[in-house]
């Protein structure tokens, strides 16, 4: 059951990453802006994004939304040019503050 659940869940990463990348492609403005990935990731999804935020997260269409981040900073990672410079060096800027700051 362990292995199926890690493979049903590896699957469904990698078709977050094709999704992902797919709209890093065709909508470049998205590279630096998380919440416009977001929302065209969504629809392509199939998920009405004119519904309210409320709605959407009552009826479990919101489950997984990190999952869209994650898989953009792992599709920039194997497809550095997909990065939005400008956008690179301030994640990279705000990671190293929160590493600083947690650590004390």
């Amino acid at each position: 059951m362990r292995n199926e659940n890690i493979e049903r869940v590896k699957t469904k990463m990698e078709t977050m990453q094709e999704i992902v990348k797919k709209v890093l492609e065709d909508y470049p403005e998205t590279r630096a802006n998380d919440d416009k990935l977001r929302v065209i990731v969504l629809e392509k999804m199939g998920v009405d994004t004119g519904k309210s935020f409320f709605a959407l997260a009552l009826s479990g269409e919101l489950k997984g939304i990190e999952s869209i981040t994650r898989a953009r900073r792992k599709v920039q990672e194997i497809h550095p040019e997909l990065k939005e410079p400008e956008m690179a060096e301030i994640r990279l800027n705000e990671e190293e503050a929160y590493h600083f700051y947690f650590r004390g």
